[in-house]
């Protein structure tokens, strides 16, 4: 594991029995500095120094671990040294007692016991955005760095007409590329940033601007076509029910899944679409329960299998949609390839009843869906995502134990079976450690803080079963204090009035 430099270190100096910190200088951690000057506490067990009557303690540095110098030479009375480094690169420390008689001690060859690495150059992070048709964009970066932290690596896109800014899902790769849909024209900007082991930051940014996605208002349902009486539709009174089966196998959707936020908030916060996190996955990542689908894009394909197809094949593929549970269908549109999948996309969210007919190849065809007909599969479309609120951490019954109780409040129509996650970190930026996976919300939960833990961020995550996710960060750190603030009585002086 390697430290910063600013973390707490010691050096030891003292007899050969515990000299250094690192028993064999290959062996001593490395420890980054993004300063070239900096100073290094030293601690030394005064009876043995007494004993062997030294005056004085040593600073030896070395590039290569072979040749040493004296950097600097300090009297008992000091506890640190003081160090400038020329330049970049790697330093090994080593401390010795000075003796009266001029030698050095602890005798022999130097154990180095600090290895430091100063890096004051911070990363280089290029970042390219392109549009590679309307209304989907392209993002590539590349970090560089010989000293990257990954853990850092931070991406961020803003919407055209937004001001909010929202996360790219990636993984921690210094090279990689993603892309995602936009339905806004205008300039769309993109930030990052990368941080190297020595605490040195990189800052970067990139914008385009869009004309727009094409116009897809033709895709979407004509409702003032009812269907019950359409002259337009081959009605056959022997062929009440579809001749041609049809079964749904899947409903893909075209949108992102909803994803983990990378920037914190103290709000409650949806976290939104999440560019680089597309999935072919049914909509939510919810199975399909009783013939419904929830969704969270008003976009989606519905994928089919036709069956029983004869000689003549199959000359239209028709849907029906109804919005209100089969007492009113409408025609939706014609599949124009007659092959699987087939594009979806309805005006707003609600819930839908979707059911195929298919036509053969000399004209027979089903008739379409009646009034009372139930649907053959019902869509919820859902991009709402659910209210949540963090309640301020208190303390158990039993502080001694580092017993902490949590508290939420989470509300959705479509909650998740699961719906509640929940995590930790010391900074309100991350990395977060989970608490608790996915679970259900009990709206409580104790939970034993790890005990090197001095002061903690919650974060909450809820989702809903069209994989809606809002997440939520506490605003403070809840401090680890168990201390029992008492006060003592001192003294007791009487006051006298002026006109006594």
């Amino acid at each position: 594991m390697r430290r910063f430099l600013r973390k707490p270190l010691a050096l030891l100096v003292a007899g050969a029995s515990f000299f250094g910190l690192a028993a064999g200088n290959a062996d001593a951690e490395m420890i980054y500095s993004k300063s070239q000057r900096f100073r290094i506490p030293f601690q030394f067990d005064s009876g043995e120094l007494k004993r062997i009557g030294a005056k004085e303690v040593r600073l030896y540095v070395s590039r290569d671990q072979e040749q040493w110098t004296v950097a600097e030479t300090v009297p008992l009375t000091e506890s640190r040294f003081l160090f400038e480094a020329p330049e970049e690169g790697e330093y090994w420390f080593s401390v010795k007692s000075r003796l009266p008689r001029g030698d050095d001690y602890p005798p022999g060859p130097h154990q180095a016991s600090l290895h430091v690495k100063v890096d004051v150059t911070p990363p280089q992070l290029e970042l390219d955005l392109r549009e590679v048709e309307p209304g989907r964009v392209r993002l590539s970066w590349q970090a560089s760095d010989a000293s990257l932290d990954l853990s850092t690596l931070q991406l961020e896109f803003m919407e055209p007409g937004t001001n909010l800014w929202q996360p790219v899902a990636i993984r921690s790769q210094d090279r990689g590329q993603t892309s995602w849909t936009t339905e806004s024209a205008g300039t769309i900007q993109v930030r990052g940033r990368v941080g190297d082991l020595a605490g040195n930051q990189v800052l970067s940014n990139t914008e385009l601007v869009l004309e727009g996605p094409p116009d897809r208002s033709n895709e979407r349902p004509d409702v003032g076509k009812p269907v019950a009486n359409n002259e337009a539709m081959p009605l056959f009174d022997d062929s009440r029910k579809n001749s041609n089966p049809i079964r749904i196998e899947s409903l893909p959707i075209t949108a992102p899944v909803k994803s983990v936020p990378l920037a914190t908030s103290s709000m409650s916060t949806p976290a939104p679409a999440s560019p680089g996190n597309q999935t072919t996955e049914p909509a939510g990542g919810t199975p399909l329960r009783n013939g419904v689908r929830y969704l969270n894009s008003l976009k989606f394909r519905m994928a089919y299998n036709l069956q029983e197809v004869g000689p003549s094949g199959v000359s239209q593929v028709n849907l029906y949609i109804t919005e209100n549970q089969g007492s009113q269908w409408f025609h939706y549109g014609t599949d124009p390839d007659k092959t699987s999948p087939m594009e979806v996309s309805v005006p707003n969210d609600g819930e839908y009843g979707l059911s195929f007919r298919v036509t053969n190849g000399v004209g027979r065809s089903p008739v379409p869906p009646q009034p009372g007909d139930a649907p053959e599969i019902t869509i919820v479309v859902d991009r709402k995502p659910p209210a949540a609120k963090l309640h301020p951490v208190r303390y158990t019954d039993q502080p001694e134990l580092n017993r902490v109780i949590l508290s939420w409040t989470v509300q959705d129509a479509h909650l998740a079976e699961r719906p509640i996650a929940l995590f930790y970190s010391t900074s309100p930026a991350g990395p977060w450690t989970p608490i608790q996976d996915w679970s259900p919300s009990q709206g409580q939960m104790n939970w034993t803080v790890p005990g090197n833990v001095e002061s903690f961020h919650v974060r909450l995550d809820a989702r809903d079963q069209a994989g809606n996710l809002t997440q939520v960060i506490s605003e403070t750190p809840f401090l680890m204090d168990r201390a029992q603030p008492r006060a003592q009585v001192t003294e007791i002086e009487s006051v006298h009035s002026s006109h006594q």
